[in-house]
């Protein structure tokens, strides 16, 4: 049983600066609190098809960037051992502020595949703390400040 969250991101900077940041998981370890390991798997720069591998309060996890069109969309498929999720950002800037808006579907397996939707309100509450991290991280990172 597949689980649906979605987040939306108001951000002061450049919708280049989100994308960027957001585009490299080793990113994750400065604003996501439950990251502790990040590496690039593959050669190059980043971009459709890099691989990585996260580790995190819930095990290793590979993911890859399945959509990268900068700055206006990305997307990643993350598989773990209990649990894959496709992940995509539409992000567009207004001229003063850029939104992100990301999707999650989350597919468990096991018995995490029936206890997914029951867990989903507590998975989007700790989706959205850790993008207020992102969301100070991008505005910090900014080259001329908040947008």
């Amino acid at each position: 049983m597949a689980s649906y969250i979605k987040d939306v991101m108001q951000i002061e900077c450049q919708a280049e600066t989100a994308f960027d940041l957001m585009a490299d998981p080793r990113n994750e370890l400065e604003w996501n609190s439950g990251v502790s390991e990040a590496e690039l798997m593959t050669e190059g720069p980043i971009g459709k098809g890099s691989r990585f591998r996260i580790k995190d309060t819930r095990g290793e996890h590979e993911v890859e960037i399945t959509t990268y069109h900068r700055p206006k969309r990305l997307g990643f498929l993350v598989k773990g051992k209990d649990m894959d999720v496709d992940i995509d950002f539409d992000i567009e800037h207004d001229g003063k502020a850029t939104t992100m808006v990301g999707k999650f579907n989350a597919n468990g397996s096991g018995w995490l595949r029936f206890m997914l939707p029951v867990l989903s309100p507590l998975i989007g509450r700790q989706i959205a703390k850790e993008h207020k991290n992102f969301i100070a991280m991008c505005e910090a990172r900014s080259p001329a400040g908040p947008a």
